[in-house]
């Protein structure tokens, strides 16, 4: 009987932590095979001091922005990333310099939590 006792009460703990355990999210991002094989334009909404950008034009001075990639209608990414003025002689003579974009020094963030960074 003891015996009975131990293997039902095993059954029930492992039948309870085995669907206790959480199932991975589906998240609604398209996946990378879509993404690479399409031809379509994506989004990308940067936001940043720009005037900072400008007025700070020297190599390697990197600054903080925000970036949310718009993929469709409701798939979205949004990502704190690094950005500076890039090229020897565009930080010299075009005032607003294309840009070098760090997307590796800051992990993903949910939007909540995009939001309420500064």
């Amino acid at each position: 009987m003891k015996q009975l006792h131990c293997l039902l009460f095993s059954f029930v703990l492992f039948y309870a932590v085995g669907f206790s355990q959480s199932t991975p999210a589906k998240t609604s991002v398209a996946d990378c095979k879509t993404f690479f094989l399409s031809d379509a334009p994506v989004e990308m909404v940067m936001m940043s001091d720009f005037k900072k950008l400008r007025s700070k034009k020297e190599k390697n001075i990197y600054q903080n922005a925000f970036v949310t990639i718009k993929f469709n209608d409701r798939d979205s990414l949004s990502d704190t990333v690094r950005v500076c003025a890039r090229g020897e002689m565009r930080r010299q003579v075009c005032q607003v310099p294309s840009l070098m974009v760090d997307f590796n020094r800051f992990k993903p963030l949910t939007q909540i939590e995009g939001r309420q960074r500064s």
